[in-house]
C-alpha cells in the first residue's frame, strides 16, 4: 500500500484538549436576570401580535379591493355583531351586492394603529375607500378576536 494511501485511510488524531480552563464569569443574580428579561419577552411579543392583527386589517382591505366576497367575509368572525341590527344573513347578502358590484373598488389603510388585551384587538386606522361615484375617508375602529390561531372581525364602528 502507498504511504499517502495509508495515511488517507487513518483516522486524525483527535486535537489535544485544552488545558486551560474557560475563565468563570460571575453569575448575574436571579432576582436582576428575570427583572431585566420578563418586561421585554411581553413587550417583543406584545408588538409581533399587535404586526399580526394590522396585517390581517390589511388583507381585509386588499380582499375587499379585489372583490373577493368569498375572502372578505372570511374575514369576519362567527360573532359578528352586524350594524344597525341586521342579522349576519342579512348583513352578508347586503356586503355580497355592495362588494360584489360591477366597477372597481379600492380599500386603502392608513396609519393603522393596533392595542392586543389577550385574544382581543383593536385595530384603529383611516379607512380610504373608492370606486364608481363613491368616494370617503373615515376613521374606522375594527374589534377582532383570535379564533384558532387567525385574527376575525367581531365588530365595525365608523368615525370617532
Amino acid at each position: 500500500v502507498p504511504a499517502n494511501a495509508a495515511a488517507a485511510a487513518k483516522p486524525a488524531a483527535p486535537a489535544p484538549a485544552a488545558t486551560t480552563p474557560a475563565p468563570a464569569v460571575p453569575a448575574a443574580p436571579a432576582t436582576a436576570i428575570a427583572g431585566a428579561a420578563h418586561p421585554a419577552a411581553p413587550a417583543a411579543s406584545a408588538a409581533g401580535t399587535e404586526r399580526e392583527a394590522v396585517q390581517m386589517v390589511e388583507a381585509w382591505a386588499k380582499a375587499w379591493s379585489r372583490k373577493d366576497v368569498k375572502g372578505y367575509l372570511a374575514f369576519y368572525d362567527k360573532e359578528f355583531r352586524a350594524p344597525d341590527g341586521l342579522s349576519r344573513k342579512a348583513w352578508e347578502n347586503e356586503r355580497e351586492q355592495r362588494v360584489g358590484k360591477p366597477g372597481r373598488i379600492a380599500v386603502e389603510i392608513e396609519k393603522p394603529h393596533a392595542k392586543v388585551d389577550g385574544d382581543v384587538a383593536t385595530v384603529r386606522f383611516r379607512q380610504n375607500y373608492e370606486s364608481a361615484g363613491f368616494t370617503s375617508s373615515t376613521t374606522k375602529t375594527l374589534e377582532l378576536v383570535k379564533r384558532n390561531g387567525s385574527w376575525r372581525i367581531r365588530q365595525e364602528r365608523v368615525g370617532g
